[in-house]
């Protein structure tokens, strides 16, 4: 096995605790059924606050941990995994498929760096939303810990061995490491930007219990301290559309509290438009 693979289970084993923590509930991993095949999904949970006459909303994701950007094949071959989990609904009592559960399910793909415009439009056109960790405060140290722990001699005995349950050693011995390598861990809290896109604000361990609700309303206020643009490690590349970055990260404080945001490039420039067009004190950019 190839220490890329071993790396892209842990970043799915990372993302699925880290999710257990935020406002999903009964967060796992495992096989969902199809219309037409049962499919692996990295991890899926159900939104615990509810939304009137829309059937509860599930997240199915999926994790990336690629050193290059993420390409459109990966993105469509969601696509295609998500409608047939979606179409897996039958009115039939009799059918065994049939079941008292149903759900509104949003896909996400995580990943440990960006996307490529063309993997990026198609998510877009398709309701497949894109989050990339590169260069996020606080969830560059579980990045770079998932690194360090892929090349521990133990994990490269794992790697090369022939025995079996390879994942699932994998993620034993990096558990073991991460007790003695883990400072802290960041919170993950999902938020909607202007009502057009999903985004996940990481910050500081369990900084959302910190702020302080305001008296008058439940509007809080962040200040946005700067912006970062990526393409790949900071580096606009050759290949990128019109030499545009592919990702921005957006650093802002709420109540003092650092947090940072990605978006892709493809939403970012729609919700830019908007600001452009805005005027007067029209609201833009709620989160």
């Amino acid at each position: 096995m190839e220490i890329g693979q071993a790396k892209g289970y842990l970043l799915e084993y990372e993302v699925l605790r880290l999710l257990k923590k935020s406002d999903y509930v009964n967060v796992k991993k495992g096989q969902v059924r199809g219309r037409g095949a049962q499919h692996q999904i990295d991890g899926y949970g159900v939104f615990s606050i509810p939304t009137a006459f829309v059937y509860p909303i599930r997240l199915l994701s999926e994790s990336k941990c690629y050193k290059d950007p993420v390409e459109l094949e990966v993105v469509r071959n969601f696509v295609g995994v998500i409608k047939d989990i979606s179409e897996n609904y039958v009115v039939a009592k009799t059918h065994k498929r049939n079941s008292l559960y149903r759900y509104t399910d949003a896909g996400c793909i995580f990943s440990a760096s960006p996307f490529v415009q063309s993997a990026q439009e198609y998510a877009w056109a398709h309701n497949i939303f894109l989050v990339s960790f590169l260069e996020m405060t606080f969830m560059e140290q579980i990045l770079t810990r998932i690194d360090q722990s892929a090349r521990t001699p133990a994990m490269a005995a794992i790697l090369n061995d022939n025995e079996g349950k390879k994942q699932e050693r994998i993620i034993k011995e990096h558990k073991h490491f991460s007790k003695y390598n883990r400072l802290f861990d960041p919170t993950l809290v999902v938020g909607i930007l202007d009502n057009i896109y999903p985004v996940i604000l990481v910050g500081t361990n369990d900084w959302i219990r910190h702020i302080k609700p305001p008296k008058t309303n439940d509007k809080l206020d962040a200040q946005k301290d700067f912006r970062q643009d990526f393409s790949q490690h900071g580096i606009i590349e050759s290949n990128s559309r019109n030499n545009e970055p592919l990702q921005h990260v957006f650093h802002i404080s709420i109540q003092g509290q650092p947090i940072t945001f990605s978006l892709p490039h493809f939403a970012a420039m729609r919700i830019l438009r908007r600001i452009r067009k805005s005027v007067g004190n029209e609201k833009i950019a709620a989160l």
